[in-house]
């Protein structure tokens, strides 16, 4: 037998007209040939034979590649496996997508009565406003902005606000 290297080894002596080579490498190239041996001495080498060892699973792969794409998806890429089959798996990769914008207000409403412990003014100048928390996106909601025609009214993470100080008969 000749191995890649062109190393020559004699892999079988004996009477039998077969033997089995084992410890081949897969996706290699061997070469095999035979003589006879006799009495009268060694005959000549038969004209050679050529086989290719059929393909292994590949090694491990590396860790995949993680990066985000810019409309929220996240890109994953890694080695592919061969047609002899999938190698063991790599190691484990962690990610976490980063937050995003909460969903909007979805519910928006003017209380009639007065909350628990607030002490108003006429109702004819003040509002007291409640609305549903919405969907976060993965990140806790910090701070509400209300607009109230051109002034924007800076909340903190509460669902509900007194607006005082409106004139009255007047629509907001």
């Amino acid at each position: 037998m000749t191995e890649p290297e062109d190393v020559a080894s004699e892999v079988y002596h004996g009477p039998k007209l077969e033997c089995t080579v084992g410890n081949l490498l897969p996706g290699t190239v061997y070469r095999f040939r035979v003589r006879a041996l006799n009495d009268g001495g060694y005959g000549p080498y038969s004209d050679v034979s050529e086989i290719t060892t059929a393909t292994g699973p590949p090694g491990q792969c590396r860790a995949p590649c993680v990066s985000f794409t810019p409309d929220g998806c996240v890109l994953v890429g890694w080695e592919a496996f061969n047609p002899a089959g999938a190698g063991p798996y790599s190691e484990l990769v962690h990610c976490q997508t980063p937050a995003s914008a909460p969903d909007p207000v979805s519910m928006l409403c003017v209380l009639e009565e007065e909350p628990l412990g607030a002490h108003l003014d006429s109702p004819s100048v003040c509002l007291v406003l409640n609305w549903e928390e919405p969907c976060n996106n993965g990140s806790e909601i910090v701070a509400y902005n209300i607009d109230l025609g051109d002034t924007s009214i800076t909340v903190g993470n509460t669902t509900t606000h007194v607006i005082k100080d409106l004139l009255p008969e007047t629509t907001y």
